[in-house]
């Protein structure tokens, strides 16, 4: 994560600025270096705040991020199994209309199988 990777080198530069101003505070500096470091320092830590506030902003976009996602792979999932469910019901309205087409010529078939016998009639004459 960038905003991550920018808070910790604000917090190494403000190590580094503080080690600095140290080392320079113990040595015999004039006033005016003692005056610049603490500028620079507060400057640093000035840098180290707002990284932190970005990466703050950057955490909770993630967060809500996570959350979007998180509710659209329900969203997902639950219309999944709606077609899975559709498919299945559209199968199911097909075999019974192929059962009902096929239970139909066979009714039609015996229908006139019988009639033909009633009437003295075999399958293979012509009807006239």
């Amino acid at each position: 994560m960038a905003a991550q990777a920018r808070n910790h080198q604000a917090r190494a530069d403000l190590a580094g600025g503080q080690a600095a101003h140290a080392l320079h505070t113990g040595t015999g500096t004039s006033e005016h270096e003692r005056e610049w470091y603490r500028f620079w320092i507060s400057g640093l830590e000035q840098a180290v705040l707002t990284t932190q506030e970005a990466l703050g902003a950057c955490q909770a976009e993630l967060a809500t991020c996570r959350k979007a996602r998180q509710v659209t792979r329900l969203r997902v999932d639950a219309l999944e199994r709606f077609k899975q469910k559709a498919r299945q019901a559209y199968d199911q309205a097909e075999l019974a209309e192929e059962q009902r087409l096929t239970d139909a010529a066979g009714t039609a078939r015996f229908v006139a199988q019988r009639r033909a016998l009633l009437l003295g009639r075999t399958g293979s004459e012509e009807w006239t």
